[in-house]
């Protein structure tokens, strides 16, 4: 809920993501959902897919 009040919040979202963290892969998901600008910021964005590591939207 916290991550989709803060999402919900935000004009920006900037994503720094180590592969594995679900809290910040939960938020991008939020993000994105919400029709926010997402910024991935290191490695490359997970792809659409919805598997384990991809944004599943």
């Amino acid at each position: 809920m916290r991550n989709g009040a803060i999402m919900a919040a935000a004009d920006v979202v900037l994503v720094v993501w180590d592969g594995q963290s679900r809290g910040t892969l939960d938020a991008a998901r939020k993000a994105a959902k919400l029709g926010k600008r997402v910024e991935w910021l290191g490695p490359h964005a997970p792809s659409a897919a919805p598997v384990p590591g991809g944004l599943g939207l």
